[in-house]
């Protein structure tokens, strides 16, 4: 790409960004709205890139893929660094005590999920739904609350250790939550359902109204992630994925898919807010209040909610 193309792609984003409907949102929200703005805009577009001041000499899709290289170059440098810097300083012992095999040394594990979290995040459909990911690690989220629940020992900590059958520590489950929101996003590429018919591929959205192709689905895919990150056990792979649907599409067992689940519900959307107006909710309660009231709907595990907003009220979070 010529400086002279590069600069003018340059400019046409940030003269984009700047427009209040998408400055105001995270840079992976803001990729989505201008992409759909692109192909809303395309045929006006398209005779306004062949003036002079952009692009005559190029073709709208080579336009195109200039725009899109640049958008994802910036979301890179923003969403790559808090992935990474987890995977390069956490103690992933966990996962071999999680392991009923093999064990592997710590510099495979970070090998080995740092080349999954960068491939995976290649794709438009994962990107779309990670903010909550790098929202929640962003803000220690996890760390806030894991270190609550595991002080408290009340519901939550007897679903997520007893029941689930996960026997660990709060800072080895921090690393586990965390390797499993690492994970959670490889649900949105699609991959064939049937290995016999390569042409017909799948994501969790195009099987998630039926519970005989979700199954398959998941089990498709866990095989496959089993082959990308051979270091990670197939039970972690799971609830991984299942944290991707609601409580009627999880087991009993399947504790921390719904605490992420609702998790990544919250802090999809995540703004910080610096100061909370008197007499008001804090952020966080308020929140976990309103879906407590409409569980059902959403597909929240109600009494996880009442312990959260619970968590949130005595921290004013």
């Amino acid at each position: 790409m010529a400086n002279d193309d590069r600069q003018r792609v340059d400019d046409f984003i940030n003269h984009l960004m700047s427009n209040p409907n998408i400055k105001n949102e995270p840079l992976l929200i803001g990729e989505g709205l201008i992409l759909n703005f692109l192909i809303q805009n395309q045929k006006q577009l398209v005779a306004t890139f062949k003036s002079p001041q952009f692009f005559p000499h190029l073709e709208w899709k080579e336009v195109l893929n200039l725009i899109i290289n640049n958008l994802y170059e910036r979301v890179m440098q923003t969403i790559l660094p808090p992935l990474t810097d987890f995977i390069g300083t956490a103690d992933f012992g966990v996962l071999n005590k999680l392991s009923e095999g093999q064990t592997f040394a710590t510099n495979y594990h970070q090998e080995r999920l740092t080349e999954f979290a960068k491939n995976i995040i290649r794709s438009m459909d994962v990107r779309y739904h990670l903010s909550c990911v790098i929202n929640i690690f962003n803000h220690s989220i996890i760390e806030k609350y894991i270190n609550e629940i595991f002080t408290r020992r009340d519901y939550l900590y007897n679903e997520l250790v007893r029941v689930q059958k996960t026997y660990l520590e709060s800072d080895e489950y921090i690393v586990f939550l965390k390797t499993l929101l690492v994970i959670r996003n490889a649900a949105y590429p699609k991959i064939p359902l049937n290995p016999d018919i390569e042409d017909v591929k799948v994501n969790l959205t195009d099987c998630i109204n039926s519970t005989t192709n979700l199954k398959k689905f998941f089990d498709a895919l866990a095989k496959k992630l089993r082959g990308e990150i051979p270091n990670v056990p197939i039970r972690v792979i799971e609830l991984a994925l299942k944290s991707n649907v609601r409580e009627s599409q999880t087991e009993v067992e399947d504790a921390s898919s719904r605490l992420l689940y609702i998790l990544c519900a919250r802090f999809q959307h995540y703004k910080p807010i610096s100061k909370i107006d008197r007499g008001a909710e804090t952020p966080d309660k308020s929140w976990f209040g309103i879906a407590r009231s409409n569980a059902e709907y959403y597909g929240y595990d109600k009494r996880m909610l009442e312990e959260l907003y619970r968590i949130a009220g005595d921290n004013e979070w």
